[in-house]
């Protein structure tokens, strides 16, 4: 009971996620609908994570689904991480104490998670564990030497924000359309960074130009 409560107000959260995420995208950026929508899309994107943890935990505590376990929760750390790291780089002052925990935290459950993949066969552990790793070196990185140009850090603003959205939408379609699309499995995985690194790169590399004009 207390299990179909917590996937039933992850999926509402996760639902209001997925389609705040795109007036932040479009809109005006700095402006107050970006800023609205975004607060939106970050406390819908919170509860999303927070949510699916609690579900990971009742998983484990009620012995189901325990082998798909680990790869949600990575996907979730994924995705807080980012958003939060996306939010920080925004203000000037020194990262908490809690965000570089939570960069340190990725860089270990990305080691985890690959060294997990490599020795149990998890073969979608893999690239997401080097993302989450990835991203964690780079977190703790910047924390260490944040960006002092506005425009360096409005485009690791996007690029993470936008990170984050990869992990929603990979959540989404590995749960409603695994197994019933003529795709590989595979596919399905990987579809949404597929779609959205692109875009990360091509707005970083506009950022960027901005900045040196």
């Amino acid at each position: 009971m207390l299990l179909t409560a917590t996937v039933a107000l992850h999926a509402l959260a996760g639902s209001v996620a997925l389609v705040a995420m795109w007036v932040p995208i479009f809109s005006k950026k700095g402006g107050r609908v970006h800023r609205r929508a975004g607060r939106v899309y970050a406390h819908a994107m919170t509860a999303v994570v927070v949510l699916a943890w609690a579900a990971c935990a009742q998983n484990l505590a009620l012995g189901r689904n325990v082998s798909g376990v680990p790869l949600l929760a990575l996907l979730a750390l994924l995705a807080f991480g980012n958003l939060r790291f996306g939010l920080n780089v925004l203000s000037v002052e020194p990262p908490s104490r809690f965000a570089r925990a939570l960069a340190l935290a990725m860089v270990g459950a990305g080691v985890g998670g690959l060294v997990h993949g490599l020795v149990d066969d998890q073969v979608l552990m893999l690239p997401f564990s080097a993302l989450c790793l990835y991203f964690g070196v780079q977190h703790t990185r910047a924390y260490r030497a944040p960006p002092v140009a506005r425009n360096a850090r409005v485009a690791a603003h996007l690029g993470n924000v936008l990170g984050s959205c990869i992990a929603a939408w990979t959540a989404f379609l590995v749960v409603t359309a695994n197994g019933q699309l003529p795709v590989p499995r595979l596919l399905v995985w990987m579809a949404p960074t597929l779609v959205f690194t692109p875009v990360i790169v091509l707005w970083g590399r506009a950022w960027a130009r901005r900045g040196t004009a």
